[in-house]
């Protein structure tokens, strides 16, 4: 109910009757070489509130207009095919029930889910780039240029590690937030599959080890890495940054930035325990005060590595005394 309520959906109901009128209207003159004949001509205006009536059913049916489209996608592309189709099966079965499909051309029948699947999802994806540039001269001269797909004008260029599946999400959602603060300027990658191509019409470059001439020729600032990189490969990351005297950024964990926990603008340094691949372990410290603060205490082997470490922990704590022992004197 909520639907009927809205006035964009009356809006898209009578556009969109325009396109599939227009499908139909297209489909003839295609026939008849531009120029229908009488007969065909009133024939045609008999079928026009009927194709537009069966598509703008079906269209319902299949949920086409509760979505937004400046959020449509590939999922919303095959329903309008899907819905498309089987308006076309009806609107066929009731001229064979009407007429036996007597005096009808064929080819009309194919045209017109044609031309009516590419004015619908033509409409979508035209209001979806209309929200996404927003109309700013800056944004829609910007995606007229390689590399520069949504780029704000100023930030903090930065190049993305990885041109794999993380990453172009990653550069998704940074092209989107235009609040971000960064530019992106491109991908670094060692995929040989990978270099040379375009992700949201940033280029690829590469391999990694050449980052010091990537960061030279596109004047990068920054290099991001995901959350999602290994402790190996990102000490090699970190390696060809300090080769090319870069600041290298981890960006947030893709469900934390899709469950709205924090915001791709939540950068940070890399740190020790990203290098380890695993958390890092805390000492409970109130427990091991507990049993060591004014007590005496005796450490064997107090001369080696490993015990005069202990030694220099154990007395942060705070023992009455402590005793070391060892076997070689001129350790101890």
């Amino acid at each position: 109910m909520n639907m009927f309520r809205n006035a964009n959906f009356y809006i898209m109901i009578i556009g969109e009757s325009g396109l599939f009128a227009l499908a139909l209207v297209i489909a003839f003159l295609l026939r008849f070489e531009f120029d229908i004949p009488p007969d065909f001509f009133r024939q045609m205006l008999s079928l026009l509130p009927l194709a537009v009536a069966f598509k703008l059913a079906f269209f319902l049916l299949t949920g086409l207009y509760r979505g937004m489209w400046r959020y449509t996608g590939l999922s919303d592309l095959w329903r309008i095919a899907r819905a498309v189709f089987m308006a076309e099966v009806a609107l066929i079965l009731y001229v064979v029930f009407a007429s036996h499909f007597q005096g009808y051309p064929r080819s009309v029948f194919i045209l017109d889910p044609l031309l009516a699947f590419v004015f619908a999802c033509g409409a979508r994806v035209f209001i979806r780039s209309v929200y996404e540039f927003s109309f700013r001269p800056g944004d829609v001269f910007s995606a007229l240029l390689p590399g520069m797909l949504c780029a704000p004008a100023s930030g903090v260029r930065a190049l993305i590690v990885g041109a794999d599946d993380v990453g172009a999400r990653i550069a998704k959602e940074i092209l989107e937030g235009r609040d971000s603060g960064l530019r992106l300027v491109g991908f670094v990658d060692s995929d040989p599959t990978r270099i040379g191509r375009r992700i949201h019409g940033l280029p690829v470059f590469g391999p990694l080890g050449e980052l010091t001439r990537v960061v030279g020729m596109i004047r990068a600032e920054e290099v991001l890495v995901s959350a999602a990189q290994s402790g190996e490969h990102l000490r090699r990351v970190m390696d060809a940054c300090e080769s090319a005297q870069i600041r290298i950024k981890k960006l947030p964990a893709l469900s934390d930035i899709a469950s709205g926990k924090v915001s791709v603008k939540v950068l940070r340094d890399v740190r020790y325990e990203d290098l380890l691949g695993r958390e890092e372990v805390r000492l409970d410290e109130a427990g091991i005060k507990g049993y060591l603060a004014d007590k005496v205490v005796l450490v064997t082997g107090a001369g080696g590595s490993i015990g005069s470490e202990l030694c220099r922990q154990i007395i942060r704590f705070g023992p009455r005394k402590l005793v070391l022992f060892d076997a070689g004197e001129a350790n101890l």
